[in-house]
């Protein structure tokens, strides 16, 4: 049954796993275990995400010289509603596919939010595809930059949502599936990682 499930989902899904794999490995943070992110259909056979419910994996990385807290979230909402300096966005409600909070160990995340101390950085799952090529792949030779899918406009202006609403965020990107075409990354001022991409 898997052509009734949507494309874009499972391709959610499965950048899920992928960025806990890579939190893991970056961070040496355990990701939750899997029945904390899964739950039952109602035949019983297929699993889902529990979309919608804020899942955080978190646990502290030791840099050598300074300790922080990290917390890697699936559908984490950033409420509207807050009057700074809460946590959440100056407009309206935003809950981006995934989102990686830093912070100095030793404070609460509220306290980081409060104070300034807390940093964000969210990703978006767009799956696209402009081809058949982009499905089944085909010979790099063949591929040019100009056969490459780029940015598509609205998923960069929904980045720029995220990095202009959410209090505190250092960078949005936008995840596409494949080698990737055109990269798009701009910085503003001096960040270590650039702001759009």
């Amino acid at each position: 049954h898997a052509r009734k499930k949507d494309v874009a989902v499972l391709y959610e899904y499965w950048l899920l796993f992928e960025l806990l794999d890579v939190v893991k490995r970056v961070f040496a943070i355990e990701p939750a275990h899997i029945s904390d992110l899964v739950k039952p259909t109602r035949n019983g056979l297929g699993l889902q995400l529990k979309q919608g419910r804020h899942l955080p994996v978190s646990g502290v990385f030791d840099t050598g010289s300074r300790k922080l807290n990290v917390e890697f979230s699936f559908n984490r909402s950033f409420s509207g509603q807050n009057d700074y300096p809460q946590a959440g966005s100056w407009t309206t409600g935003m809950r981006p596919d995934f989102t990686l909070s830093i912070w100095p160990a030793g404070i609460l995340q509220t306290q980081a939010e409060t104070e300034e101390l807390i940093v964000h950085i969210h990703f978006d799952a767009k799956y696209k595809v402009e081809s058949v090529a982009g499905v089944f792949g085909a010979d790099e030779e063949k591929l040019t930059d100009e056969s490459q899918p780029e940015h598509n406009r609205e998923d960069l202006l929904k980045m720029h949502s995220y990095k202009d609403a959410i209090r505190r965020t250092a960078g949005a990107y936008v995840l596409y599936p494949g080698p990737g075409g055109k990269a798009y990354k701009r910085k503003g001022f001096h960040e270590l990682i650039a702001g759009l991409g």
